[in-house]
């Protein structure tokens, strides 16, 4: 009760907070000023109505309070008793009020934590490109000194034109002399008459009198400068004053001499300074580089440049800025990319992703970021501007040969406005003969600002550039060029020639996108006779990359296109249509497909083609559930294709060794996926090997080769991520998710299957999303976590229904149903029963031994629910039978478990016990084996054969 009183009788932050304010006999509006906040927060910080204060601004407003040590402490602790949050993480200040997050320069704020403490030069500036966030540095800076006992004064400098004399500093004093009371104003200006100078409105205040006889203007000045070093050290903190300078490159000249003199002076008084400059707007030969200059020679300053944040640093600033909406990865990547890792671009571009959002406006460059630019290229001269528009509309890179042609001018011209647009930082030297655009924003806005016909005379100019140039041409330069340059009949073979190479690189993206532009402008020329073999060629490409329905139409458009004459190339689309349906698990298109495929090549004599109409065959085969036919025909294939046709026979290869991993043949099934992975490499046909790796992981998984299988899984998720091939991504996680499964890791499996899920949501896939989810619900059901199952069941039955040729995930969905029910409170053990059945028949009718074995596993907990113990166990020794006969150590363990619980034998114990050790051996490191040691079944055995 004593605790509980004493709490109520302290005074709230809000309390104190007014009650030092009123002590200092200051208004809200002099104390924001002062802490360099609103009015607004400080009046919500009172009543009890803000948000919890942070730590930076919580020694920010003790600082402008001028609290002794004691005052200071209870007013932290007010202010953690509020909730206020602690300091930041290391080398990140809390966000002051107003200001975006602050993000990355962990090497810049060291740096200024030392110079602070009194190390090194007395005058330390940061100096970078506009929004490099200097300002934000400087910002972060302040919490800092205030913690460190320095008074901060701050001024600033705007652009040249009207501003007077001296003028950062009569901003920051100003700002300190409006916020003081009448008897702290006497105390500050105390010995500074000569002050008046600079701030004439002090004449009527509490100044000394100035001497009546005049002064030669250099004793004067001398005088002026000892005033302000002196009221620099009157308003000084326990640990003396930081005065800090923005955009000092505005500063003239006089004020730049007074900067030399404190810096000076600070050698004997408790002064310190930071600055911040544009060195895009500091000439060498300007006033600003001669007193970098003087004060370097004498060791007065120490000069960091800004560069933009590092990707992971831009990426997380976005994050931070986006507050939790989450664009679309591809939108994300393009606003990180053409920002540059500059903060002011990213804070822009974010506000501009969120009113995007908001009123379904483009993803244009943001209006303050353009504004930004034109300021920095209307000061260039114009042989500087027309270089940069040459070079925005060839790309963020530029080679100078190239630039020099198209700009017709004199070399010495052309050079100078290189250097022009180098010294602005718009521009960036790479190499001896190119340019680089500093920022992709930067180029998007010149060439907007050129206008569309420029562009397109630009765009035609630079093709008659790289056409003159020695060597071989780039063709997808080339391609670019002419067809931005509106003259599609020159650019259609330029197309076609890139896209094939980036087809022989794998580079399938990419190839699509070209081929796209290539079907477009032969539609614009009436080139019919072109679209045929383009639309072939483009849907094999989304074939490659999993866009299945995509590349199911572009093959139909094909077709669609084809001279009936063309005999060969439509035997290759019907077999790359059949390859299609079997993705949708449509066994009978698949089979119509390859039999059309089939006999065309037969008619033509195309043996090749004949043997990959063949091979469909067995995908229709393994789609109809029949493994055994499939397998027999593939066998057909393999002997009359031997090695002559290593591209046709490897798909078919692939899903053989698919059908032998299911029939749980694991020795075949590696030898044949290992087969299939070395014809289909040799051949550049990525999406097979990725295909056939999954099996080749599968099997290993199946025999107990686990370190094997894991580092094969590792290298399908590599070779899928990049080759952007998200379904095979997918599949290759979930497998790797159902090992872990398979091992009782049930944390690890749970978080690759919820990976495999947002990979197919991202996709639209429903038949991938359905099999992820089931394999989480499997997780779940396997550890325990009923309710959580119960939660996605229905979501998962959903996905179930809306896929196509659901056959392949509707037994696995039953068997979860069965295992959803008996673990329920009151479940209905009958309805499980019947589920557990089906799961049986649909697993024997298609030939998947795994599931067969789960499924008996399941029915015996049905039937034992029922009453019925004879029959399960007679269910549980088929189980443990057949789990036996496949080699997989860890479905026998499942299923000798699930016996041993009811019914086991010392025979048996002993062979569960053997597995259970044969495992652990097998597991690729120390944790992997631990967690599988620590699990319930596990255990069990060893438990069970200890005692």
């Amino acid at each position: 009760m004593e605790l509980q009183a004493l709490e109520r009788a302290r005074p709230s932050f809000g309390m104190l907070l007014r009650r030092y304010r009123v002590a200092a006999g200051i208004t809200q509006e002099e104390l924001a000023e002062r802490a360099r906040l609103s009015r607004r927060s400080i009046t919500a910080l009172e009543r009890g109505t803000a948000h919890t204060p942070r730590q930076d601004t919580l020694e920010l407003l003790a600082t402008a309070l001028a609290l002794a040590a004691p005052e200071r402490a209870a007013f932290r602790e007010a202010g953690r008793g509020q909730g206020a949050g602690g300091p930041s993480g290391p080398g990140e200040p809390a966000e002051a009020a107003g200001a975006p997050p602050f993000v990355g320069r962990a090497g810049e704020l060291a740096l200024v934590e030392r110079h602070l403490a009194g190390e090194g030069p007395p005058l330390l500036l940061f100096a970078g490109e506009p929004g490099i966030g200097k300002s934000r540095l400087l910002h972060a800076a302040l919490p800092r000194a205030a913690g460190a006992g320095l008074r901060v004064l701050e001024g600033e400098c705007r652009p040249r034109g009207g501003q007077p004399p001296y003028a950062p500093f009569l901003l920051a004093f100003e700002r300190h002399l409006r916020s003081q009371r009448p008897a702290r104003l006497r105390e500050d200006l105390r010995g500074c008459a000569w002050l008046v100078r600079l701030l004439p409105e002090l004449a009527g205040g509490p100044l000394e009198t100035l001497p009546a006889h005049p002064m030669p203007p250099e004793q004067e000045r001398r005088l002026v400068f000892a005033a302000v070093t002196r009221f620099l050290t009157n308003v000084a903190g326990p640990a003396g004053t930081l005065l800090v300078l923005d955009d000092v490159q505005w500063a003239g000249a006089d004020a730049l001499d007074l900067l030399a003199a404190l810096a000076r002076a600070a050698r004997e008084v408790p002064l310190r300074l930071i600055g911040a400059y544009r060195d895009t707007e500091a000439p060498p030969e300007g006033p600003l580089a001669a007193t970098l200059t003087e004060l370097t020679t004498a060791r007065l300053v120490t000069r960091r440049r800004l560069s933009p944040l590092s990707p992971e640093e831009a990426a997380r600033l976005l994050d931070e800025l986006l507050a939790g909406d989450r664009p679309a990865p591809a939108l994300r990547a393009q606003v990180l990319h053409r920002a540059g890792g500059v903060p002011f671009f990213l804070v822009s571009c974010a506000l501009g992703l969120r009113q995007a959002a908001e009123d379904g406006t483009g993803d244009a460059v943001p209006w303050d970021v353009t504004q930004s630019v034109r300021q920095r290229l209307t000061v260039l001269p114009g042989a500087a501007r027309q270089v940069l528009g040459i070079a925005a509309v060839i790309g963020r890179h530029a080679r100078y040969d190239l630039l020099r042609t198209v700009a017709a001018r004199p070399e010495q011209e052309v050079v100078d406005g290189l250097d022009a647009a180098c010294q602005a930082q718009l521009l960036a030297e790479e190499g001896d003969a190119a340019y680089r655009f500093t920022h992709d924003v930067i180029r998007e806005v010149v060439a907007a600002d050129l206008g569309a016909a420029r562009r397109m005379l630009l765009h035609r100019d630079i093709a008659r550039g790289l056409h003159a140039r020695a060597g071989s041409p780039p063709v997808e330069e080339l391609a670019y060029h002419l067809a931005r340059g509106d003259q599609p009949e020159q650019a259609l073979p330029y197309l076609a020639q890139a896209a094939e190479r980036a087809r022989v690189a794998a580079a399938y993206q990419e190839e699509a996108g070209l081929l796209a532009q290539a079907i477009e402008l032969a539609q614009r020329v009436a080139r019919t006779d072109l679209l045929g073999d383009l639309h072939a060629r483009r849907g094999k490409a989304l074939f490659h990359l999993t866009l299945m329905a995509e590349a199911r139409e572009e093959m139909q458009a094909a077709l669609a296109s084809l001279a009936p004459e063309r005999q060969e190339q439509q035997a290759e689309i019907l077999i790359n249509m059949a390859l299609t349906s079997y993705w949708f698990s449509d066994a009978a298109s698949t089979r119509r497909h390859g039999n059309e495929a089939l006999a065309l090549a037969a008619r033509i004599g195309r043996e090749d083609l004949e043997v990959a109409a063949l091979g469909t065959l067995v995908f229709a085969d393994s789609s109809d559930g029949d493994h055994q036919v499939g397998l027999d025909r593939y066998r057909q294939v393999a002997t009359r294709a031997g090695a002559r046709f290593p591209a046709a026979v490897a798909p078919g290869m692939m899903m053989a060794s698919t059908m032998l991993y299911w029939l749980a043949d694991f020795d075949h099934a590696i030898q044949c996926a290992r087969e299939s992975i070395a014809f289909s490499q040799a051949t550049h046909d990525p999406s097979t090997v990725v295909q056939a790796q999954g099996n080749l992981g599968c099997a290993l998984m199946g025999s107990g080769r686990y370190a094997e299988a894991f580092q094969v899984f590792t290298e399908v998720q590599r070779a899928s991520a990049e080759q952007g091939a998200a379904n095979w991504l997918a599949r290759s996680t979930a497998m790797c998710g159902g090992l872990h499964l398979d091992l009782y890791d049930f944390v690890l499996a749970e978080a690759l299957a919820e990976e495999a899920r947002e990979i197919s949501r991202s996709l639209g896939w429903m038949n991938a999303l359905a099999s992820a989810g089931i394999d989480l619900l499997l997780n779940f059901t396997r550890c325990g976590e009923i309710g959580r199952a119960d939660g996605l069941l229905a979501e998962v039955a959903e996905h179930v229904a809306q896929g196509q040729g659901t056959h392949g995930w509707l037994w696995r969905l039953r068997f979860v149903q069965a295992q959803a029910e008996l673990a329920q409170a009151r479940g209905d053990y009958e309805q499980a029963l019947r589920w557990a059945d089906e799961a049986i028949a649909r697993s024997r009718k298609h030939g998947r031994i795994k599931y067969q074995v789960a499924g008996l596993q399941v029915r015996t907990q049905a039937l034992a629910s029922l009453g019925r113990q004879p029959a399960a166990i007679a269910d549980l020794l088929s189980a443990v039978g057949q789990a036996r006969a496949t080699g997989d150590p860890a479905m026998f363990l499942r299923a000798a478990v699930a016996l041993l619980a009811i019914d086991g034998t010392d025979a048996l114990l002993a062979e569960a016990r053997a597995v259970v050790e044969r495992i652990a051996r097998a597991l690729p490191d120390v944790a992997m084996r631990r967690r599988f040691e620590e699990a319930e079944p596990v255990r069990m055995v060893v438990h069970l054969a200890r005692a």
